[in-house]
């Protein structure tokens, strides 16, 4: 991998969603109703391809909103989490990617 994220990159952003207030609970619940899943606990069941139901950028559209800030906070969801739940995502190679070629050159 080359540390590019993969066409489903949105999936990762849903993998670390917890809600945090009503309105979220509601817009997960009913994002839940509408695929018959919990997309945050299966984002890897969550596709690239454009207009589907269970398209990633339209579920995580649903769900976050169009909050940057809102977006940006997901990213701050503890690593064990993102594994344990995105592993299907691609987000485990490409965290580990970050961490064996990026990280060390930080110092």
């Amino acid at each position: 991998m080359g540390l590019l994220p993969e066409p489903e990159a949105e999936a990762w952003f849903i993998a670390g969603f917890r809600p945090t207030d009503d309105d979220e609970h509601a817009r997960l619940r009913a994002c839940q109703q509408r695929l018959g899943f919990d997309p945050t606990q299966k984002p890897h069941q969550l596709t690239s391809a454009p207009g589907r139901p269970k398209e990633a950028k339209r579920v995580a559209k649903e769900i976050l909103g169009d909050d940057q800030e809102r977006w940006e906070r997901v990213l701050e969801a503890p690593f064990d989490q993102l594994r344990r739940i995105g592993e299907e995502t691609g987000i485990v190679a490409f965290l580990d990617d970050i961490q064996q070629q990026v990280v060390p050159r930080l110092g």
